[in-house]
């Protein structure tokens, strides 16, 4: 359930100003407490203050005990029917939030807080027409209040409606210091293709605040898209000075190691290690370099954090980290045996298992696999994601050549979890490769028209579009990939399958850009070369394709692509053109 913006929290006074949220225990909270005193009565307020107490020691029930006993003393006061609104739907009591967030308007109709609060119920309760009324009602109301821009762009956005662009520009307009408005705004560009307004917007929302992770990152990430690649990384590196971001981090890593930089990539982590930090930190970091395939490196980092800390040697995170460093250095039953000690009581329990059963595949021991995922799945109601274990079980059975098996354990999941997208499109994929196309493309494209922001949804449909290799799929792969480009225009592996794409349309020129854009963001992947081969293939240069493919070998490919390049390699090696 999607908590409310506490009104007592972002407003000062009863719903006139326009303040900003901040934590309970910020500089400002004080200052709220005496705006609050203003707008309760002394009766109320001592009720008013334990319901605050309440709500930050996570219990609700208590806080609306204690709203309840304030109003008693005060009635009147829209604040605390506000407050109660807010809580009651944080306990999913939908009907009792909307009656006293409408008693709070009747006791104050020019009270934006409240009108966004009841926007987000109605929304909930399935009226998105009431809900829009009364977001726009919201910003009718105060022009500065930022949060009810938000809420109808939000509401926009979840339908694929156009107009949320409409509603940051009017948010930019009315809030010239807002820089979610740009931020907002430069995806509002990259969506229509302009990658030129889109950086625009990102520079002008990092001029209004500079500590914006997620803008600086893809700033940076969107110079490396249009091929400048050191202006990126600069930006990046700045990007991480000023935040310590993680997240940044694993972009600049990534990048780094994309374009040939790995031994920077380590020493920037290398550097990030050894400066003072936490465990958790210092796991992040090694989580890093075990993504980048730097195994060797992650078991000093992991063997220095446990002789450090001994005690944290049998921890779960310490154990998964453990695990993927000994993969990565190729010590396979090792790292077997470490990741399965993570207990299914642990939050990495998930991410172990799964793991596990990659290493199995990628040794081509399925019904191993299988039968890990199974026992896995069977702890189903103490895993964080299930839904990728059944996904990767289906998998699993699918590789075996069980597609029967494969389809019953999908069905079952999907009966209980029937919104799971990531359900919908394993058991799609599975339809496509048992040889049901026409199935697969009527899923596909029926989850995709209801959700057309869903990014995975299109990369798959055009995926399956693909494989059937007769142009008119192509043409149409082609035009999904487009438009899912757009939503995220710096994904790497959207760019790999659309350079494919291209490629098979014939289209060798517009194939070569978009995979080298794809090489620039996600470096060596066996994916890309082996696509770069194809292209390689494509212009009649054999001994470049049997060096792409031949590279590709050696990333350690899943076992499908693994068997399509050494069949590509066997043809080039005869003296045979290589084929699709």
């Amino acid at each position: 359930m999607r908590r409310l913006v506490p009104a007592v929290l972002c407003l000062c006074a009863c719903g006139h100003g326009a303040g900003t949220l901040a934590p309970a225990d910020s500089p400002t909270a004080g200052a709220r407490e005496r705006e609050a005193a203003r707008y309760v009565s002394p009766a109320a307020y001592e009720h008013y203050i334990r319901a605050q107490l309440a709500t930050l020691s996570g219990s609700p029930e208590d806080a609306v005990d204690e709203l309840r006993r304030a109003l008693v003393s005060d009635g009147a006061s829209p604040w605390l029917h506000a407050r109660l609104g807010e809580e009651l739907f944080a306990l999913g009591r939908l009907d009792e939030a909307r009656d006293e967030l409408t008693q709070a308007l009747h006791g104050d109709p020019e009270f934006p807080a409240a009108q966004v609060d009841l926007g987000r119920v109605l929304l909930s309760l399935g009226d998105a027409a009431a809900a829009e009324a009364s977001f726009r009602r919201a910003f009718a109301i105060d022009r500065a209040y930022e949060p009810a821009y938000l809420a109808l762009a939000a509401l926009y956005q979840e339908r694929g409606d156009a107009r949320a662009a409409d509603v940051y520009r009017a948010l930019g307009d009315s809030v010239p210091a807002s820089a979610i408005a740009h931020y907002q705004l430069a995806h509002a560009a990259s969506r229509r293709g302009d990658d030129v307004a889109a950086e625009a917007e990102l520079r002008r929302a990092l001029a209004l605040d500079d500590a914006m992770v997620d803008a600086c990152r893809e700033l940076g990430l969107l110079e490396v898209v249009a091929a400048r690649v050191d202006q990126g990384l600069a930006t990046l590196n700045a990007c991480l000075e000023r935040t310590n971001d993680p997240g940044v981090a694993r972009a600049l890593v990534i990048v780094e190691t994309a374009n040939g930089h790995a031994d920077r990539a380590s020493a920037l982590l290398e550097k990030m290690a050894v400066s003072p930090s936490s465990n958790e930190r210092r796991i992040a970091i090694g989580e890093l370099l075990v993504e980048s395939h730097l195994g060797p490196r992650a078991l000093l980092l992991v063997d220095a954090l446990v002789k450090q800390s001994p005690s944290i040697a049998g921890e779960p995170a310490v154990l998964l980290l453990r695990g993927g460093a000994l993969a990565e250095s190729r010590r396979r039953d090792e790292a077997l045996a470490v990741l399965r000690r993570v207990p299914a009581t642990a939050p990495e329990y998930t991410a172990a298992r799964l793991h596990v059963a990659r290493l199995l595949l990628e040794d081509g021991r399925f019904r191993e696999a299988a039968a890990e995922l199974d026992r896995a799945a069977q702890d189903g109601d103490k895993l964080v994601d299930n839904d990728r274990v059944i996904a990767a079980l289906a998998d699993a059975h699918e590789r075996a050549g069980d597609y029967a098996q494969a389809t019953r354990v999908l069905d079952a999941a999907r009966r209980a979890h029937p919104a799971s997208e990531l359900l919908l499109l394993a058991a799609a994929r599975v339809r496509d490769h048992a040889g049901d196309h026409a199935g697969a493309l009527a899923a596909l494209r029926a989850q995709v028209a209801r959700r057309p922001e869903s990014v995975d949804a299109q990369h798959v449909l055009a995926r399956v579009l693909a494989d059937r290799g007769d142009a008119a799929s192509l043409t149409e792969a082609a035009s999904v990939l487009e438009r899912a480009l757009t939503l995220r225009p710096i994904a790497g592996e959207l760019a790999d399958s659309l350079g494919l794409v291209y490629l098979r349309l014939g289209q060798a020129t517009d194939a070569e850009r978009l995979l080298h854009r794809a090489q620039r963001l996600l470096g060596d992947s066996p994916e890309v070369l082996a696509h770069l081969g194809e292209l390689s293939v494509a212009r009649g240069d054999r001994p470049h394709a049997l060096d792409l493919y031949h590279r590709a070998l050696a990333r350690r490919p899943d076992e499908r692509l693994r068997r399509t390049l050494e069949e590509q390699v066997q043809l080039l090696e005869s003296g045979r053109v290589g084929s699709r």
